[in-house]
């Protein structure tokens, strides 16, 4: 998409919305429903602040990295849920606030 429509996607009157559902989607697929609820109300922050900490910590742990060598590990369902639970562990372990 970038390729091809790369210099109006600045121009998009849409183009918050479709951010903020974009990073919405990848927090609660990785980090599950409540997430963000569990962030918000340890950190007694708004919504934002909480994303935004996550976000960090997610790029900054190599988070998707290790998502993507789990999902292609090839192991049962079981272990593969496990794992990923851990690597979401993981990060809202180093969250700080």
């Amino acid at each position: 998409m970038r390729r091809e429509f790369g210099p109006y996607l600045h121009e998009h009157p849409l183009r918050r919305e479709i951010i903020a559902t974009a990073v919405v989607n990848y927090v609660v697929n990785n980090g599950g429903i409540s997430l963000m609820s569990r962030l918000s109300a340890k950190s007694k922050t708004g919504l934002d602040e909480a994303l935004a900490v996550y976000l960090k910590a997610d790029r900054e742990s190599g988070a998707g990295e290790r998502r993507r060598q789990v999902l292609e590990s090839g192991l049962a369902a079981q272990a593969e849920h496990e794992a990923l639970l851990q690597i979401e562990a993981s990060i809202e372990a180093q969250l700080h606030w």
